[in-house]
């Protein structure tokens, strides 16, 4: 009997499954699915997302493309701006004696007309060989500059370009210097002041005199036929 209450004991001291509220219940397999997404639904979701994302992308590379066409065309202005500039400042540095220069244009007129007449007396002509020293000087310093003379000579072809024709002469060859009246002044490759000259130009036809004998009598043919016209149309009126 001792050993059967032992026994029982033990029964009766091995743990319990708990019960009460706490205790969780065991859901049915068809219970899972319904609770559970179906696989289509999922699906269909990532599409959802993928294609939202595509439509975000996208969106993000237009708005790269439309910035950086933004950032070229700064770009290109800049650049083109700081080529205007150097540009400018090259033809600055470049001509900066140009006005200097131009206010001188009139004293080398000046000179060039003096030096055309040579003095008799030997005092004077020593003062004007001196004067020729220092515009040789002034024309050497100014050289240094890029300052050249146009000064062309007799018989050259016309340049248009570095020369202002002020007179025309007659000749069998034209469109050729006659004589120089005033030399012209270059700054580099810029006219300051182009030389004036006289030009050759065509002879104009000499009429020959049986040309104008011709004429004449086919003048005073016309004047005689016009006034028998005339004696014509009065005899008409008189038998009226």
């Amino acid at each position: 009997m001792a050993n059967n209450d032992k026994d029982d004991k033990k029964v009766d001291e091995s743990p319990k499954a708990p019960r009460g509220k706490g205790e969780e219940k065991v859901a049915s397999p068809d219970a899972k699915k319904a609770a559970e997404p179906s696989q289509e639904d999922a699906l269909s979701r990532e599409e959802r997302n993928e294609e939202l994302l595509k439509a975000q992308l996208k969106q993000a590379q237009d708005e790269k493309e439309q910035w950086m066409n933004k950032y070229y065309t700064e770009l290109a202005d800049v650049q083109n701006l700081r080529k205007d500039i150097q540009r400018d400042n090259e033809v600055l540095l470049k001509y900066r004696a140009e006005p200097f220069v131009e206010r001188l244009i009139p004293f080398f007129n000046s000179f060039d007309m003096a030096f055309r007449s040579e003095p008799k007396d030997d005092a004077a002509k020593g003062w004007v060989s001196g004067m020729h020293m220092i515009y040789k000087q002034l024309m050497s310093a100014l050289a240094e500059e890029g300052v050249t003379v146009i000064d062309p000579k007799a018989g050259e072809r016309f340049d248009p370009h570095t020369m202002e024709s002020v007179q025309g002469f007659e000749d069998d060859k034209p469109d050729l210097v006659h004589a120089v009246l005033m030399k012209g002044y270059m700054l580099k490759d810029r006219v300051l002041a182009p030389a004036s000259v006289v030009v050759t130009i065509p002879k104009k036809p000499v009429l020959q005199p049986q040309e104008g004998a011709a004429a004449e009598d086919k003048g005073l043919g016309g004047k005689t036929a016009g006034k028998a016209q005339a004696d014509g149309d009065a005899n008409k009126d008189e038998k009226k």
